[in-house]
């Protein structure tokens, strides 16, 4: 998996804007882009509890800030008439975003392999070190975030606790390759297997005709220089679905669950859903 460096190069992307502010365990922020000014909130937890002790990081990317306050409130609605006097020092610390994601990921990826909190087999697979997590929420904060030329929708604010934790729950696509000989007028057989659930169709999913439909797609011919001269599709486990759409070509009623495609068609799809019964 290839390591991926973040460094303050990123300074100045976000269009005319020349600071970008990321926060990590933070838990409230509200903003007036009209005035120019923004909220962010995190409490404080008492001497006991489980977050007690943990770090809370504020990350100025690009020009410093100057103009802002610090108020203390009973709760997390933040009310006016709610303010209490709180007591702090303000330390300014200059580093790399690199450096500092490097930090927040150690403190994650330490507490999500510690033993003393968490069951064996919650602990992180071994094989997967720290460099190879470090490498993934760079690669995802170069990708995502306003640091780069495209923002996902869903880290478009200022946390970043999402990208720092995320790397654990994704779903990937893993190409390998492997070299094979076919003799001069001969052949080879070749057999790969690789699992994929069905993609549930949420915006149907809630209900009328189209609820509950899982989606399976593939492609023919994609990325690939080899030249098939068959190819064939099979279904199994099907006695308690039902078809609703496809062009494999499947016929269930009537015992057709294998069929031979056609090579020219580049992509074959079928929706599928549980049975009433």
């Amino acid at each position: 998996m290839p390591l991926y460096n973040v460094t303050d190069s990123y300074i100045l992307t976000n269009g005319t804007d020349k600071t970008e502010i990321f926060t990590y365990n933070f838990n409230g922020f509200t903003s007036d882009y009209d005035a120019g000014k923004f909220q962010l909130s995190f409490f404080i937890p008492e001497k006991g509890w489980s977050t007690y002790g943990e770090s809370y990081y504020l990350i100025v990317l690009g020009d410093d800030i100057a103009d802002y306050t610090v108020q203390g409130y009973k709760n997390g609605a933040c009310k006016a008439t709610e303010k209490i006097k709180v007591t702090y020092e303000m330390n300014r610390y200059e580093t790399t975003l690199g450096k500092v994601l490097e930090t927040m990921t150690r403190e994650q990826y330490d507490s999500l392999n510690d033993p003393t909190y968490r069951a064996e087999d919650d602990l992180i697979n071994s094989e997967v070190t720290f460099e190879m997590y470090y490498g993934e929420v760079c690669r995802m904060m170069s990708q995502y975030k306003p640091i780069s030329d495209y923002s996902a929708q869903r880290y478009t604010g200022p946390e970043i606790d999402g990208i720092i934790s995320e790397p654990f729950g994704l779903s990937r696509v893993m190409f390998c390759t492997f070299s094979v000989t076919v003799p001069a007028g001969g052949g080879t057989e070749v057999m790969i297997s690789q699992v994929q659930g069905g993609s549930y169709d949420y915006y149907n999913g809630s209900g009328g005709a189209d609820a509950g439909i899982r989606g399976y797609d593939m492609v023919t011919t994609l990325g690939s220089r080899l030249d098939f001269s068959a190819q064939h599709a099979g279904i199994t486990n099907y006695d308690n679905i039902e078809i609703v759409s496809q062009n494999f070509g499947f016929d269930l009623e009537n015992g057709i669950a294998s069929v031979e495609l056609d090579v020219s068609e580049e992509h074959y799809y079928m929706n599928v859903r549980w049975k009433d019964d």
